[in-house]
């Protein structure tokens, strides 16, 4: 166990009550603030930082991300070989939050709801007496791309549904068990692509990623297979995606990840979320990145629990989990 003090600078617009209790939570020896003016620091948590912050607390080691993925001003900033003593590490309260949210998803694409429920507000009952296009999960395959902590807990879910969880993990190099899963090396992706009912997207966007899904990779699936989306958008390449979708070469998808964003708090009630009218299709399940909130902020409280565990596990042993590798890109 450290014996020394260690100083937590909280970057976040979090209440003082959730201070408070990230403070009740941790060790003795951790004390956590947001005043900004002390320059005695050894760990920061945030999601934007600043240059100044990084140059007056001259004992920093540690940053955390409050969530998965790397921000912009980590990427300028902690990049730069002047800082390259401040270690970067992600928190991953909401992997069970994302997981629950992507399953919802994809039952709700799966049995045709978001087009019949819209119908149905119209007035039109027509859905009702056509050819069903709702299907069974139960007994199908489904293929996660990306199986750390959120895929994972996907891939949990699935499989008390009763299906079969196959998915791909860079670090893997051979079919290897994982829970229920086999999980296979990246490699291996076309030849999964084919085999899958459903495929869920659980990517960070890298140099590697982005594009991944191409109109050569979407030909692969089957006809009747259907995509959920909580990486990243840019994890599909925009067009190829939009024609699988309009043409029906696919069934249909669930998409919590967009291409664009609002640019201004006044854009938020006049962007549409890519360059192309996904949101005119009706096998697509939109949904506004928010796959990780709760009522009332009670996401905020699973954030503050998972933080006081890294920081407890800091103060045990001298070392935070989930590094994050700047030129890996996760």
């Amino acid at each position: 166990m450290m014996n020394k003090k260690i100083n937590v600078l909280m970057l976040d617009n979090l209440s003082d009550e959730r201070v408070q209790r990230l403070n009740e939570l941790t060790e003795s020896a951790i004390t956590v603030s947001k005043d900004r003016q002390s320059t005695d620091y050894h760990i920061l948590i945030g999601g934007k930082l600043e240059e100044e912050l990084l140059l007056n607390n001259k004992e920093l080691v540690a940053s955390i991300i409050p969530w998965s993925g790397i921000p912009e001003s980590y990427e300028q900033l902690l990049s730069e070989e002047r800082f390259a003593h401040i270690k970067i590490h992600n928190c991953h309260y909401h992997y069970a939050i994302v997981a629950e949210y992507a399953f919802g998803m994809m039952l709700a694409i799966a049995k045709d709801m978001p087009r019949t429920d819209d119908r149905l507000r119209q007035g039109d009952w027509r859905p009702r007496y056509a050819p069903s296009r709702s299907f069974m999960l139960a007994g199908k395959t489904v293929l996660i791309m990306g199986f750390g902590a959120i895929g994972r807990e996907i891939g949990r879910l699935c499989s008390a549904l009763g299906m079969q969880v196959i998915g791909t993990k860079r670090s893997v190099t051979t079919p290897t068990k994982i829970d229920e899963a086999t999980i296979y090396p990246n490699s291996q992706l076309p030849e999964l692509l084919s085999q899958c009912d459903v495929l869920v997207n659980a990517l960070p966007l890298t140099p590697e990623t982005e594009n991944l899904i191409d109109s050569d990779a979407l030909g692969r699936l089957k006809s009747s297979a259907i995509v959920v989306n909580i990486g990243r958008a840019h994890t599909f390449d925009q067009e190829a995606f939009y024609n699988a979708l309009a043409d029906k070469q696919i069934h249909g998808a669930a998409l919590d990840v967009w291409y664009n964003y609002p640019a201004s708090e006044l854009g938020r009630s006049a962007t549409f979320p890519a360059d192309y009218p996904f949101h005119q299709l009706d096998n697509v399940l939109l949904s506004p990145h928010n796959s990780a909130s709760l009522v009332d902020d009670e996401h905020l409280d699973y954030r503050i629990e998972s933080l006081a565990k890294m920081l407890n596990r800091y103060a045990e042993m001298g070392e935070l989990p989930n590094r994050v590798d700047l030129e890996r890109g996760y």
